[in-house]
């Protein structure tokens, strides 16, 4: 989409809502590269957005302004360049969450050290900004599309996304389709599938363990202040006659840990004592 177009976009995002709001939550989104010579214009984009997403399909190494094809990287060299300019655009702090952060490994196929290397990387700016990353279903129909004799995809790529689940950091599973038929298909199954298998929670299993959390706090709370009322009734209530012995007991225990925490700070008791102008 050219930059004269988006607010046209908007309008029929805007028209979308209006129609159909009473049948489906309709966001207002865009995907897009990252340049820093852009970021005001995604500062103003973010304003009329629900969700700014970063789609790193260009990108450029360090000191040099020509941009290279993610789509045809071919060396290790190249594998952290992409990584580093990823972690420079997360942590510029415009976008929402990251599209497919595991693309750099379509063309360069040998999961070796560079590759190790760029995952910790990506995760750790995500986890410093705490923007969430996607397993991308897309990368899943074109390996079905293009490459259906592979015996992995072309991504999501397991070894990135077991790197980037040491890391405390949000994930999402994404659709990505270009059309609204394969908004839920095969696809997204096997992408669901595949976050699963590598110990991510879906939304629904999030918001099950949320609601259930919440549930068990309210509980605590009302049961404690039920105690707590409880109590303070029975206190106003009764009266209980204390043994001697035991408020003598109570004042030795309480003398002795005040001693001990005395000592720790390289005091006496009775220096301490004479100190504060108290009698021994």
């Amino acid at each position: 989409m050219k930059e004269e177009d988006f607010d046209g976009y908007l309008k029929e995002l805007e028209e979308a809502q209006e129609k159909y709001g009473d049948k489906i939550k309709i966001y207002k989104s865009l995907e897009i590269e990252y340049f820093p010579e852009f970021l005001e214009k995604y500062v103003k984009y973010r304003k009329k957005l629900d969700y700014l997403v970063l789609g790193l399909h260009a990108f450029r190494q360090p000191g040099d302004n020509p941009n290279y094809n993610a789509w045809k990287i071919k060396t290790g060299e190249d594998v952290l360049d992409y990584a580093q300019y990823m972690a420079e655009a997360i942590e510029s702090g415009k976008f929402d969450y990251i599209a497919h952060p595991d693309l750099y490994v379509i063309n360069y196929r040998n999961w070796d050290e560079s590759c190790e290397k760029a995952a910790h990387i990506i995760s750790e700016a995500a986890e410093k900004m705490d923007v969430p990353l996607e397993v991308n279903a897309n990368g899943i129909r074109k390996s079905f599309e293009r490459h259906p004799d592979w015996d992995r995809y072309m991504y999501p790529y397991k070894e990135f996304w077991e790197i980037a689940a040491k890391y405390n950091i949000r994930t999402i599973i994404g659709s990505d389709t270009h059309d609204f038929m394969e908004m839920e298909d095969k696809a997204m199954e096997l992408a669901r599938e595949f976050a699963k298998e590598l110990g991510y929670e879906s939304l629904e299993d999030l918001k099950n363990k949320t609601r259930e959390e919440t549930i068990k706090r309210e509980n605590d709370r009302i049961e404690n202040e039920y105690v707590g009322a409880l109590l303070d009734k029975l206190m106003e209530t009764t009266t209980i006659d204390v043994p001697v012995s035991m408020v003598q007991a109570e004042i030795q225990n309480r003398l002795k840990e005040s001693e001990y925490q005395l000592s720790m700070q390289g005091f006496k008791m009775d220096d301490y004592i004479k100190m504060m102008g108290g009698n021994i």
